[in-house]
This record gives structure tokens, sequence and C-alpha cells, in this order.
């Protein structure tokens, strides 16, 4: 019989022509790649089923992998497939297999691979992308607050900007700017880190890693690990995120900012102006 061999079985282990499958004499025709995990991952060999297969005998249910024709839904193939299940499987007179099913359940269901593939990390990375959400808005509420107290110490310069003719605008502009560019430093730095965290992660928690990290998470880390990249999309999500940033910290400081009393600001007031113009001109009328 004729098999296909991964990685993960020695070519030394089971010869360089033929090795044995429950007494079966298998006859290797080729080795996958390492990385390949499709179906599923830590796949020894594959084998094609005929009569005489030795995986025919095994218990269980099994999966068919299959691509749906265009326009036809995934209930519509499913309610064909137990009508064809139905008609061609054996009906034994005793056994569990003689019992009709309860109502409501059925043997054959259709699922997305994709579906399938992430079903049990699903609910984990929701969980952590809405942590991250809250880390995120944790973070933005931290930076508006320094991007505060770091203005309350420059009023006496925004008053003198606003008393020399500076037009609100044009002072939210100057303080808005200084969070852009503190938001693009932010996210560019957040993106070279989730670069190398992501290239890390593959390469320590796949499961095809080898070591501990195997032992600890192994297939059941996220499926398809290898295959996550910080690629384009990444990249433009973290100019979003840094804009976005950038509003959430920037506009509510700079237009609380923009809105000083540039007097009490600079602590001098016109009376004292007038004041000493009386006394000039009392003393030249004094002279005169």
């Amino acid at each position: 019989m004729a098999s296909i061999i991964g990685r993960t079985i020695s070519l030394k282990t089971l010869g360089p022509e033929a090795g044995f499958l429950d007494g079966t004499p298998l006859t290797i025709v080729g080795v996958m790649r390492k990385d390949f995990d499709f179906p599923m991952p830590f796949g020894d060999f594959w084998v094609p089923i005929s009569e005489h297969s030795p995986v025919r005998s095994w218990p269980g249910s099994g999966n068919v992998i299959a691509r749906l024709r265009d326009g036809v839904s995934a209930a519509a193939a499913a309610d064909e497939a137990n009508v064809i299940g139905e008609a061609l499987r054996p009906k034994p007179t005793s056994g569990p297999l003689a019992q009709p099913l309860p109502p409501g359940i059925r043997r054959f269901d259709v699922e997305g691979i994709k579906e399938q593939a992430v079903a049990a990390s699903r609910p984990a990375l929701r969980a952590l992308a809405i942590a991250v959400g809250v880390v995120l808005w944790i973070v933005c509420a931290n930076v508006a607050s320094l991007l505060l107290a770091r203005g309350t110490a420059r009023h006496r310069e925004i008053a003198i900007r606003l008393a020399l003719g500076a037009g609100r605008g044009r002072v939210v502009r100057q303080l808005f700017s200084e969070s852009v560019v503190l938001a693009a430093f932010g996210g560019a730095v957040g993106a070279l880190l989730a670069m190398g965290g992501v290239h890390l992660l593959r390469e320590l928690a796949s499961p095809h890693a080898q070591g501990p990290f195997q032992i600890s998470f192994g297939g059941a880390m996220v499926p398809r690990l290898h295959e996550i990249a910080a690629d384009g999309h990444i990249l433009w999500l973290a100019i979003a995120l840094s804009g976005i940033t950038a509003l959430v910290v920037g506009v509510l400081p700079a237009v609380t900012l923009s809105g000083i009393d540039h007097v009490q600001s600079t602590g001098m007031r016109g009376g004292v102006g007038r004041v000493v113009l009386f006394a000039a001109m009392r003393g030249f009328a004094t002279r005169w």
C-alpha cells in the first residue's frame, strides 16, 4: 500500500522504501513538508482508504473533506449527505446502530474547515482581543492624563502665545501635532515589538516546535500558528490605532489647554499699566 509520511517520522525508523501498519506493508512514495498540518497537526502518515485498508476497522466516526459546489449551502449539503448516508450504510438488526437517532440528531453534519480548526481556541482569542482593547484604553487614559499634567506646567507659555495674538486653533494644532508624533512613535515601536513577538511565539509555541513549549502548548495553542505573521494588514492596523490614539489622547488636552485665561496665567493685569501711565502724565504736568 502506498503511503506518504510526515517529517515527524524518521526515514531511518521506517526504512528507505517500506514500513508496516498493522502488518500491512507500506511503500513510501513521498514525504510531506515539515510545516504541513492539514487537516490537523502531528500527522504521521497518509494512506488511501480501500476495501482492505486497516483504517476501515478503526472504531468511531471519521471526517471527509470536500469542496462545496458554488451556490450550495452547508445545510443543503448536510441534508444530501444524510440522505446518501442512510441509503448506503448497513442496517443491522441489533446493536447501537440499529437504534434510531434521537430527535434533532443527524449522522452527518457539514462544517467549514476553518470553523472546526479554530472552534476550540476562538473563545480564548476573543477574550485576549477584549483584554488588549481594555489595555489600550487604559494606556490612552494614562497618556491623556500625562499630557494634561505636562500642559499644566506650560500654562504660562500657552498664555503668552495667546496674549501675543496666537489664535486658539493654532495652539490646538500645535498641541495635537505633539500628540500625533507621540502616537506615531508608540505605534512604530509597538509594530516592531509585535513583529518580533509573533516570530518568537511562532518559533517556540507552535505544534512543530521542539522542547518544553511543545509539551506545554502543543497543538492546543493556536491552530496553524506557524502561518501567523505580522504582514501589511497588521501594519495598517497599527497605523489606524495610532491615529485613533492620537485623537483620543490629543484632542481633549489640546482643547482644554487652549481655553485657559492668559491674564490669570501670566499674573499681569492691565491696571498696572494704567497706574504707570497716570504717574508719568502727572510728572510731566508738574515739570510743565
